[in-house]
C-alpha cells in the first residue's frame, strides 16, 4: 500500500516522521483539490441562477408595475387615484417584508461547501485517534503496534474512501 515501507532507510523515527509528513501532505492536498472543485461548481451554479433571476426580475417587476397601475385605475371608480396607490404601496409592503424573511430564511440553511468540511472533518478525527494512539478504526497497527499514515489515510472516511478528484 504504502511504497515508503518498501525504502532502504529502515523503521527508524525519521522514516516514520518522513512517513507521516508525506501522508499528511498528500491528505492536504486532496483537500484542497476537493475544496476547489467544490467551489468552482457551488460558484458556477450560484452564477447560472444568479443570472436566471435577475432576467426574470427584470420582466417580472415591469409586468407587475403596469398590473399594479391598472389595479389602482380600477380602484379610482371607487376610492380616490391616490388613495388606490397608496393602498396597493401598503400591501406591497406587507408582502415584500414576508417575501425577504423567507428568503433570508433559506440563505441561512444553506451550506456551501459540506462536503469538504466533512471530508476534513473525518481526516481529523482519524489524526486525533491515530495520535492518541487509539487503533480501533481509526486506522491499522504494524506488527509493533504502530498507527500507520497510509492505514489513516484508507480508514479516514472509510476504506479506500479518499475522494477522488480531476483537475
Amino acid at each position: 500500500m504504502s511504497q515508503a515501507r518498501l525504502r532502504p532507510e529502515g523503521d527508524g523515527l525519521l522514516s516514520l516522521v518522513r512517513e507521516t509528513l508525506d501522508g499528511i501532505g498528500r491528505l492536504i492536498g486532496e483537500h484542497m483539490k476537493l475544496a476547489r472543485l467544490e467551489f468552482q461548481a457551488d460558484l458556477r451554479a450560484y452564477g447560472r441562477a444568479l443570472v436566471t433571476l435577475l432576467l426574470v426580475i427584470g420582466i417580472f417587476a415591469l409586468a407587475y408595475g403596469l398590473a399594479c397601475v391598472g389595479l389602482a385605475v380600477l380602484l379610482s371608480r371607487w376610492i380616490a387615484l391616490p388613495t388606490a396607490f397608496f393602498l396597493l404601496a401598503g400591501v406591497h409592503v406587507v408582502v415584500a417584508a414576508a417575501a425577504g424573511g423567507g428568503a433570508l430564511t433559506r440563505l441561512r440553511n444553506t451550506q456551501p461547501m459540506h462536503e469538504t468540511a466533512q471530508a476534513v472533518e473525518r481526516s481529523v478525527t482519524a489524526l486525533s485517534d491515530a495520535s492518541a494512539g487509539k487503533t480501533d478504526g481509526a486506522g491499522a497497527a504494524d506488527a509493533r503496534g504502530q498507527v500507520t499514515v497510509p492505514a489513516i489515510a484508507a480508514d479516514a472516511g472509510g476504506v479506500n474512501a479518499w475522494p477522488t478528484t480531476r483537475p
